[in-house]
């Protein structure tokens, strides 16, 4: 399975991709997933993950309507983020902390704090 797509509104969708790190009994499904949203003249990919480079209709998309924000929510999902920002020139927004393994290379400009919930 190269990605599925799953068109929710017009200016929202999401895709879903199997993560690399996933392993026969983890504590979470193999296949993650990302959002793509318009609003207010920007475009933002929420928790982005790539998909695998035969996934045409996937980057097809992306590079038709190229994400401006890329949202990193949580450590664990910084994953690609290096990846978007250098084929999109997208802006960064994330955590402060990551896992060592994780580490972007790009600068995340705005810290989104955890939520206590």
């Amino acid at each position: 399975m190269a990605a599925e797509i799953r068109d929710i509104a017009p200016g929202l969708w999401t895709w879903r991709a199997e993560h690399p790190d996933w392993e026969p009994g983890a504590e979470w499904k193999p296949l993650v997933a990302s959002t793509y949203v318009e609003s207010r003249g920007e475009i933002a990919v929420i928790d982005p993950i790539a998909p695998p480079d035969d996934a045409d209709e996937v980057w097809a998309r992306l590079d038709a309507d190229p994400p401006t924000v890329l949202a990193a929510l949580k450590p664990d999902h910084v994953r690609d983020v290096d990846r978007f920002a250098s084929r999109f020139g997208s802006a960064a927004y994330g955590p402060s902390l990551f896992w060592p393994h994780n580490v972007p290379e790009i600068e995340i400009e705005i810290e989104i704090e955890p939520w206590a919930g």
